[in-house]
């Protein structure tokens, strides 16, 4: 796993709301050795003008006020986003505008999220994907960089342009472009990790890596056909030629669709801030913490007219954070961990644990799918069964996000696509007590079969790659830091069966050592190492054995009583 960032080679940035991404080829590889190809892009939402950020608030085709608050109202979002190459070969942005369509772009992914007024990270929406077209390459001075984001480029812009970008050169992407309903597609489609496809665009190949998937045969652009306020399956053959022709802004909720009572004044508080993000995608990447970067926001909810909240304008967000490298997963918590091994994906899992007092602790955890194409189907976090708990709840992004199950004909040759659509229902929270555990799923849905059945067309709400959610609960037992969350993969057709990550999760008052006794940490499990750890520590006077306050609540006081031994006699007994 690296344990640098490397701030290379593409910058996106928001020509006035600046998103910044960055896209490097060549230079950045583990051990800083050159790797041989490395494109990496990173997404921030930055500025290069405060005062009139390129972002763009899209009202007309929303929907209208949701129905669990009337006074609420939605609203698109859509972010400007500048590319840089600062590697050591051109970058292919070959169209999918050209017949036959090419895969052979950057795919540009952006986000929204939230510190709500808890302080915790919750992301609110996951657009679709736009499909880069074409590259300006620009000079490097085309791109300042005064708000945090790394400079672009070390010299003069090299040739290419159009299909390929130039070595230091950049291109910039404004948020009226990445709002063009002709080139925004379904994050589905797009495989964000090696699939082994072949390309040739006059660069070599790294030994021993190969190019992510995007298959036009099938997809929604070749199927489809733009309407007033929806889109349809036409009747073109799946060909690989782009039938999808509207250029309308008439689909909004293919962007980043935001509720107002999600980002206002008692959401947020008065500490939290929302946070944009972009991810660029794209063949032969290295490293990926480089595609991404963010940058935070200070939100101004506008007065409210009638009792109805009132959709912002862009002067509502001012930038409060300098641009940063990576998902913001990255930044938050008591630790951060990449969920191992990671051979088909990366997934990151972040945990804090907030003391609210009274014996009382919230524990919260978020789980990000940078990559892995198979989806997240399970979490399962360790829980002492005899643990109290309240409060579970979770948060999830609002996903308007079609699925297109190829239809194949005997050949194998794909022949069209059925359409399905993502359930956004919260999942399911429960305890397992033969595990110790809480059990965090996606609701089932009708119908997994593949392919589908026409009459159940939903698709359950697993973490795709590029989205993140979030679980919290509040527990009577204080935390120890050394968990071990499960991750499940939910699609077949790969070798890894679970994965793992590093979690603060709550310790029972008996659980005082690990197997072989100290200096182990408690390991979730009662064992007759824990009795002789706590008899010895009590009798030496070792606060190892402080276990509970004179109130028996399971809150070291620094002391040693016979309230101590209580607690861990009876929670030991209780557990077993």
């Amino acid at each position: 796993m690296k344990t640098r960032l490397v701030p290379a080679a593409c910058l996106v940035a928001l020509a006035g709301l600046t998103i910044s991404a960055t896209m490097s080829l060549g230079g950045d590889g583990d051990g800083g050795a050159a790797s041989g190809l490395d494109l990496s892009v990173s997404a921030v939402a930055t500025s290069t003008s405060a005062s009139s950020p390129d972002i763009q608030i899209v009202t007309a085709g929303v929907p209208g006020a949701p129905a669990d608050n009337p006074a609420a109202r939605f609203f698109g979002m859509a972010m400007g986003t500048v590319s840089c190459n600062v590697g050591t070969i051109r970058i292919p942005f070959q169209s999918v505008n050209t017949n036959p369509m090419s895969y052979n772009h950057p795919y540009i992914a952006t986000n929204v999220y939230r510190i709500n007024a808890q302080g915790r990270l919750e992301q609110l929406t996951a657009a679709w994907i736009k499909h880069a077209f074409s590259s300006a390459s620009a000079s490097q001075s085309a791109v300042p960089g005064p708000n945090g984001q790394p400079a672009c480029g070390t010299g003069s812009c090299g040739t290419g342009s159009g299909p390929i970008m130039g070595l230091n050169c950049s291109d910039t992407y404004s948020s009226g472009l990445n709002l063009g309903m002709s080139n925004l597609a379904p994050r589905g489609e797009v495989v964000p990790n090696d699939v082994g496809i072949n390309v040739d665009i006059n660069e070599p190949l790294p030994a021993g890596r190969t190019w992510l998937g995007y298959n036009p045969r099938g997809s929604f652009f070749d199927l489809f056909q733009g309407s007033a306020g929806s889109d349809t399956q036409g009747t073109a053959a799946a060909d690989g030629v782009k039938s999808y022709t509207t250029g309308s802004t008439n689909t909004p909720w293919k962007l980043n669709m935001i509720r107002t009572d999600e980002i206002n004044t008692a959401a947020l508080g008065p500490s939290g801030r929302v946070l944009m993000e972009s991810y660029y995608v794209l063949n032969g990447d290295v490293s990926k913490m480089n595609n991404h970067a963010w940058r935070r926001f200070r939100y101004t909810q506008p007065a409210n007219s009638g009792g109805n909240e009132v959709v912002p304008a862009t002067s509502a967000f001012a930038f409060d954070g300098p641009h940063t490298f990576g998902p913001p997963i990255m930044t938050w918590g008591d630790q951060q961990q990449l969920a191992q091994p990671s051979s088909e994906g990366s997934v990151y899992v972040a945990s804090r644990v907030v003391n609210l007092g009274n014996g009382q602790w919230r524990y919260e955890y978020n789980v990000y799918n940078m990559d892995l194409y198979r989806q997240v189907g399970g979490v399962e976090i360790p829980v002492p069964s005899i643990a109290e708990m309240s409060g579970m709840n979770t948060w999830r992004p609002r996903q308007q996000t079609l699925w297109l199950d190829p239809i194949t004909n005997t050949s194998g040759v794909i022949t069209g696509a059925r359409q399905r659509w993502i359930d956004n229902s919260p999942w399911t929270m429960s305890i397992d007590n033969t595990k110790d555990a809480l059990m965090l799923a996606p609701v089932p849905v009708a119908d997994n079969a593949s392919p589908p059945s026409p009459t159940n067309p939903t698709l359950p709400n697993t973490i795709r790659w590029g989205t993140m959610y979030t679980y919290w609960y509040t527990s009577n037992f204080p935390p120890r830091m050394n968990g071990s969350a499960v991750i499940t993969p939910y699609r077949s057709g790969g070798t890894i069966q679970t994965m793992t990550a590093r979690v603060s999760v709550p310790k029972a008052p008996c659980d005082v050592t690990g197997l072989g006794g100290p200096p182990a940490l408690p390991d979730g499990q009662p064992t007759v190492d824990d009795i002789i750890a706590f008899v010895n520590a009590y009798g030496d006077g070792n606060l190892l054995a402080d276990v509970a306050n004179i109130g028996l609540q399971p809150i070291p006081d620094g002391q040693l009583t016979v309230d101590d031994v209580i607690l861990f006699v009876n929670t030991y007994g209780d557990w077993m």
